[in-house]
């Protein structure tokens, strides 16, 4: 018969790095998401939600499709 034992916890230094995620490199929503001054949009499900994590005056959540409908 073998004892269970728990591991050890690890530790990863990298664990305390936190990266926002952004749009990758020629993704059409790095510009699409971006309002004109005095403007609100709302971000839609999927990676046009990061939107809203970034300086993009974006509100809430809306169905997919609903994007920048105000």
């Amino acid at each position: 018969m073998v004892d269970l034992v728990a591991p050890h916890i690890l530790s990863n230094i990298a664990d305390a790095v936190k990266c926002t995620p952004y749009f990758c490199s020629g993704c059409p929503h790095n510009t699409s998401t971006k309002v004109p001054e005095g403007s609100v949009a709302q971000a839609s499900i999927g990676c046009h939600f990061m939107a809203s994590w970034m300086e993009r005056d974006m509100t809430g959540l809306i169905q997919m499709g609903g994007e920048d409908v105000d």
